[in-house]
């Protein structure tokens, strides 16, 4: 029991012993087991880990796709197993966003109004919608681009593309699935630079999934997911796999 007049903290992210389970008709896999973490808005976390490690299922439990056979997740303080399929529904348009490897843009539409369409969806009358877009796209230094196509956009505009479209809303939480695969390291640092920069400022926690150590490095915590289970790395350890 809380004290009167005690400030209690709530965490925009928080992962409590968490395990999931994949059933097949031959056997019980591990996905995660006992997975705790906690991140909270401005912070980003880099997760490494090879592939069939559980990185996948780590988003998609925190994006309420999935959920937690044990253990729980909470967001701002409320469990998200306990969400309805409405509210979770509600609850990845409003308070996520996505970043992934391969861009995931609406090609038919411009860069401007890739950024504007996840505002629209929040309701935000589309007028101001591309305002706010147009105002994003200036800050990554798109202006000049915010017309085209993502066919006519190389891969560092394109995914700094992405990385608006994800920002537009101010979510809460940003879930990163190697956005920077892709690109080149100059290209990929751009990305990096803008995603920090923005979710500081905008006070978004970020999960950043990747493999790369040196897109790493720009989080302000390492964790390795390997066999279903995380482990945060020690000052020492944070330039291991350079």
């Amino acid at each position: 029991m809380h004290r009167e007049n005690e400030v209690v903290h709530v965490h925009t992210l928080e992962l409590d012993e968490v395990s999931k389970f994949y059933r097949t008709s031959a056997e019980v896999v591990c996905a995660l087991r006992d997975v705790s973490l906690v991140v909270d808005g401005g912070e980003m976390v880099a997760v490494m880990g090879p592939s069939g490690s559980g990185k996948s299922t780590l988003l998609l439990l925190i994006a309420a796709l999935l959920y937690p056979d044990s253990g729980s997740i909470r967001f701002e303080g409320r469990e998200l197993g306990r969400m309805s399929e409405r509210e979770s529904a509600d609850h990845r348009r409003s308070n996520i966003g996505f970043i992934y490897q391969d861009f995931n843009l609406l090609p038919g539409a411009t860069a401007l109004e890739n950024v504007a369409f996840p505002l629209w969806m929040n309701r935000v009358p589309w007028r101001k919608s591309k305002e706010q877009a147009a105002t994003l796209l200036e800050r990554l230094d798109l202006a000049h681009r915010a017309g085209f196509p993502p066919s006519k956009l190389s891969g560092g505009e394109q995914q700094r593309v992405a990385v608006a479209s994800a920002l537009s809303i101010t979510p809460s939480v940003v879930l990163a699935d190697e956005p920077t695969g892709n690109l080149d390291t100059a290209r990929g640092d751009q990305v990096l630079a803008a995603l920090r920069e923005l979710s500081q400022e905008r006070g978004s926690a970020v999960i950043l999934v990747t493999h790369d150590a040196h897109a790493a490095r720009y989080a302000d915590r390492i964790c390795d997911l390997k066999d279903g289970e995380l482990h945060e790395r020690s000052g020492d350890e944070l330039l291991v796999g350079e």
